[in-house]
């Protein structure tokens, strides 16, 4: 597996892209293959020899005129050889998930494997004279240069703008597009942080690393990708606070995972600040019952100054306010 911070170019947030050898006729029947049986279309199709196949190699630094295996896609991962083959076999009907037994064979004997067959396709099952073009009524699967007006070099900017769709992005102020197009970049600044000062709620604090009550802080905060999700990193003083964002494109929320738990938030852009409504949450996936969800929203806006301003607010039912803090910030840089 190759991981790249960036999203490939023509690839949105969720898109499962699967990279085959268009000449070849076993590479070409495993395309049809996924035509046929990937009835909830998981798959985008698309040959190296295209140009947007030798975009994607580019971006994951692999060889554009060798090509020893098939590849999957999924977000800023790329997988290849024997493991591509049973990620994309898992996600067909049941009658193929049977494949997913080779997670049993070690990994150095299925690519083994797999890597004789690859290297041999030409002589063993022959190849096309040109790639096979799919048929109109194909099109749909395979990824083209048809896409929006959106940059989609980065992870935050699809997640917005897939959840706030189009007219309510372009509300947004700059300084909060900045902030959510800056991966691996440092922002720092204030914060208030209060709450209500009890032992359990301090208790509960800790073990989550959530920042301890203080009328003034300093902060950096920075955000990466991993798994196609956003970790942000809080450093609030000498407290850590990590969480993981991602979206739930079915359901059209954004969710932040802290621990065990999953708050679920519905975006909306009003009044000049990004506001994040509180939906639902869950414990292991499992859905919480609304009488223990706790009274929680969050806002990101633009500051008198022009700067990034943040504000965050967690109640807990018959505890009290568990999060509440506040504050401006600004890339480190400045």
């Amino acid at each position: 597996m190759h991981n790249n911070n960036s999203l490939p170019p023509y690839v949105s947030l969720h898109d499962k892209v699967i990279l085959y050898d268009g000449i070849c006729r076993l590479c070409a029947g495993w395309a049809k293959f996924i035509i046929r049986h990937d009835h909830k279309h998981h798959f985008k199709l698309v040959t190296v020899q295209s140009p947007e196949g030798q975009a994607l190699l580019a971006h994951f630094n692999l060889p554009l005129d060798h090509y020893e295996a098939m590849a999957l896609i999924e977000g800023t991962q790329i997988y290849t050889q024997s493991t591509a083959f049973i990620r994309v076999m898992a996600r067909l009907p049941w009658i193929f998930k049977g494949a997913a037994i080779c997670w049993i064979i070690p990994k150095f004997i299925r690519d083994y494997l797999y890597k004789k067959i690859a290297l041999n396709r030409y002589r063993l099952f022959g190849k096309n004279d040109s790639c096979i073009m799919p048929t109109p009524d194909h099109t749909a699967r395979f990824l083209d240069k048809a896409i929006d007006d959106i940059d989609k070099s980065s992870y935050e900017y699809q997640m917005l703008y897939l959840l706030l769709g189009k007219d309510q992005y372009q509300h947004l102020p700059p300084i909060i597009k900045e902030f959510h197009q800056s991966p691996n970049s440092v922002w720092q600044g204030s914060a208030r942080v209060g709450g209500n000062n009890s032992l359990l709620l301090n208790i509960i604090r800790t073990i989550n690393s959530l920042p301890k009550i203080a009328p003034q802080a300093p902060i950096n905060v920075s955000v990466h990708y991993r798994d196609n999700e956003e970790v942000w990193v809080r450093q609030f003083g000498q407290n850590t606070f990590t969480s993981y964002l991602g979206c739930d494109l079915n359901k059209k929320l954004m969710y932040e995972r802290i621990g065990l738990l999953r708050f679920y938030f519905k975006l909306r852009v009003e009044a000049n600040a990004l506001h994040w409504d509180f939906d639902s949450f869950s414990f292991l996936h499992c859905p919480l019952p609304k009488f223990l969800a706790p009274k929680a929203n969050a806002r990101e806006s633009i500051s008198e100054y022009g700067k990034y301003q943040f504000m965050a607010y967690v109640h807990l039912p018959m505890l009290g306010s568990l999060v509440d803090y506040d504050g401006e910030l600004e890339p480190a840089s400045k």
